[in-house]
């Protein structure tokens, strides 16, 4: 339950020195699941903001009754410790964990470290042409001199930012492929324009990630939850803004006329957890 009250601000303390890491925030509670979500809701945040877990669900990994967990994308715990009012002690922790993740202190080419920044920046396009330029002018001195260590030095650093912005286009696929499975398209949707926008054009592996996942979108059970979550979006935004109950009459109105499926479902979950 304190988890809720801790997450604006540790999410500002946070929201400078990350934006490619996932954050989780976890304490031990016997309170009912159906009370902590409509609280959650009451403290404005939206479901799907906060991961939280019932105490049977707490891994044994877990030490402490409110725990914080610095994550990678590849599931790899870079910061585990207590998680309190008092973010301090933590804080430096975390700093030195983010700069090992994304700043490879190996990688000593000026260029490359600017191609690193322009990947972290959202600058797929040129970060990944940056890459695959130096990783092929590295490979040609190979060619000639397979002992040059600095070429070699090079080619597997540039080969790897190129690797990387190409596995980071996996995992948004592979969340983007999870949302529209449960049947969450607009969702999907969202991250998958978002990752259209960002794809280099030169790299095949993305293009064809792309293609795998567009047709996901064109099924009549898709347009039907576009359609639905389209409807939904406007009262969804007074809701976050106001709360629950000052629109749950029209929560109940607009049910009838949307089609079984996610946002059908959403809507019958926050009419569960407020009755009238």
């Amino acid at each position: 339950p304190g988890a809720s009250a801790r997450w604006g601000a540790l999410r500002a303390a946070l929201g400078e020195r990350s934006q490619g890491l996932w954050l989780l925030g976890l304490e031990r509670s016997s309170e009912p699941q159906a009370s902590f979500e409509r609280r959650l809701w009451d403290e404005r945040f939206a479901d799907g903001a906060v991961l939280h877990s019932r105490e049977e669900a707490i891994p044994r990994r877990f030490q402490h009754p409110a725990q914080l967990m610095l994550l990678s994308h590849e599931g790899k715990v870079l910061f585990s410790g207590p998680w309190g009012d008092d973010l301090t002690p933590a804080l430096s922790a975390i700093d030195q964990a983010l700069s090992a993740a994304q700043h490879p202190g190996e990688v000593k080419d000026k260029k490359l470290l600017e191609a690193w920044s322009d990947f972290r920046a959202g600058k797929w396009e040129r970060a990944y042409g940056s890459a695959v330029r130096a990783r092929d002018k590295a490979r040609e001195r190979l060619a000639k001199k397979p002992s040059d260590p600095e070429a070699l030095a090079l080619s597997t650093q540039a080969g790897s930012l190129a690797l990387e912005i190409e596995a980071e286009a996996a995992r948004r696929g592979a969340r983007c492929r999870l949302l529209a499975e449960r049947g969450d398209f607009a969702r999907a949707k969202q991250l998958f324009e978002a990752l259209e926008g960002l794809a280099p054009k030169d790299s095949k592996e993305i293009e064809y990630l792309l293609a795998d996942l567009e047709p996901r979108f064109d099924g009549q059970a898709a347009r039907k939850e576009l359609l639905a979550a389209a409807r939904f979006a406007p009262l969804e935004a007074q809701i976050h803004a106001e709360g629950v109950l000052p629109h749950r009459a029209a929560l109940a109105a607009l049910l009838p006329e949307l089609t079984p499926g996610f946002t059908s479902k959403r809507i019958e979950r926050l009419l569960e957890l407020y009755p009238g």
